[in-house]
């Protein structure tokens, strides 16, 4: 079978790869190698969407975490998934060079672009949350911050490519990748498919399917 894009792996990011190649005039292929999408990473992590103030300053991380984080919240309202946008304090204790810290975070996220940010006295934080520690000294306060359910967003953003015309194929485990005009991708049961894009979301396994390619 020949598709205009495949796209190696059936978690949260390859979801949402599909998601948004399927708005276009494509044949795409989503293959994962387990029976489930989000069975790796996307179903154990810690669900946190991170407001941007701790990636190194100029980093690609640093830019796709601030411009990306608006982006899944958009997803979540279109997609229907639950979130949270609660926000997150980092705290100090006051130890040596914790109240230092804060304020290194707080100055790399504004170098990142945020100017959401605050610095919280201990008692402007317990005000906020008055279950903190009466031993809380400083707190940055991270309004953008949020939670969310990375399984149900990669099961929402699957749903909604394959209703858009995408194809998920299970169990499909690469074990081997031909690249020519065109990539012939073959699976460990000895099934191929054939497309013109491969895309690697293989999380955890990214560098051995670079290799295989």
């Amino acid at each position: 079978m020949y598709y205009d894009v495949a796209i190696i792996g059936g978690g949260v990011v390859g979801a949402m790869t599909a998601r948004e190649l399927s708005r276009y005039a494509l044949s795409v292929c989503l293959l994962e190698k387990e029976n489930d999408v989000a069975m790796g990473a996307s179903r154990a992590n810690s669900g946190i969407l991170h407001g941007g103030y701790d990636p190194e300053p100029g980093t690609l991380k640093a830019k796709l975490n601030v411009e990306g984080l608006p982006l899944v919240y958009e997803a979540a309202r279109e997609l229907n998934v639950p979130y949270q946008n609660c926000g997150s304090l980092v705290c100090s204790f006051g130890a040596e060079g914790e109240d230092a810290a804060i304020d290194a975070l707080y100055a790399r996220g504004v170098q990142n672009g945020l100017d959401c940010l605050r610095i919280l006295s201990g008692s402007e934080a317990r005000a906020l949350e008055p279950e903190l520690s009466e031993k809380v000294t400083r707190a940055l306060l991270v309004p953008n911050a949020g939670i969310i359910c990375p399984y149900e967003l990669t099961l929402a953003a699957t749903e909604n490519a394959l209703h858009n015309g995408a194809t998920l194929k299970r169990n499909f485990e690469v074990c081997a990748i031909e690249a020519g005009e065109k990539f012939a991708v073959t699976a460990a049961s000895g099934e191929q498919i054939q497309c013109g894009y491969l895309v690697n979301c293989a999380g955890g396994y990214s560098d051995k399917i670079a290799a295989l390619a």
